[in-house]
């Protein structure tokens, strides 16, 4: 018989997936969002794979660089994922909250984060204005992978699809995450501060 559940997850048991959602939803509302991909050079990647938490040190260099081309914080979120090709290269997907106006500044920003290509630069920074949730659906296709059990799967099977980076796969900018946290309260009822 399947379990009864009388109330919505708190905020820090939400899904990842759900998660996703509920910072695109609060990014969106907040004004213009592009959705981005960006491929790091392969000495970023090697500085991004030598930290304990590579994607903390990504969003850390992002943020960075984003406010000193635009001159302002920007909210923003990504995921971190590896390539399906024997490279296993990693590459960031995620959602800028930025105008028309700032996204070629915002490009360029990006692409230094990621130590900027010679050559072939305009297919480093792929950038998409008023994304939709599908976007998101996108951005979750490999979570279930990172989920501790299944890490530990991938480990005693010895699987390729096992991630080669530790630590989280999803990051926000504080601001995003607790605005998300706020959606998440608004459509369940749920009340209370950021761990609720």
């Amino acid at each position: 018989m399947a379990r009864r559940y009388r109330r919505p997850a708190s905020w820090v048991d939400v899904s990842d997936p759900l998660r996703l959602l509920c910072y695109f939803e609060a990014l969106r509302s907040k004004g213009t969002v592009f959705a981005f991909s960006l491929r790091l050079r392969h000495d970023i990647e090697a500085l991004a794979r030598s930290q304990p938490v590579p994607i903390h040190w990504l969003q850390r260099r992002v943020a960075h660089h984003l406010k000193v081309q635009l001159g302002r914080t920007v909210d923003f979120f990504f995921v971190l994922e590896e390539a399906d090709d024997q490279s296993r290269a990693l590459h960031l997907h995620g959602v800028l909250g930025v105008t028309d106006n700032e996204i070629a500044r915002a490009r360029k920003a990006l692409r230094t984060a990621a130590g900027e290509w010679a050559e072939a630069r305009q297919h480093q920074c792929q950038t998409t204005p008023n994304p939709d949730a599908g976007w998101i659906t996108y951005l979750s296709k490999t979570h279930v992978w990172h989920r501790p059990f299944v890490r530990r799967l991938f480990e005693i099977t010895g699987s390729t699809f096992k991630p080669r980076f530790e630590g989280p796969w999803t990051t926000a900018t504080k601001s995003v995450h607790n605005a998300g946290a706020d959606v998440w309260r608004a459509a369940t009822g749920r009340s209370g501060g950021s761990c609720d």
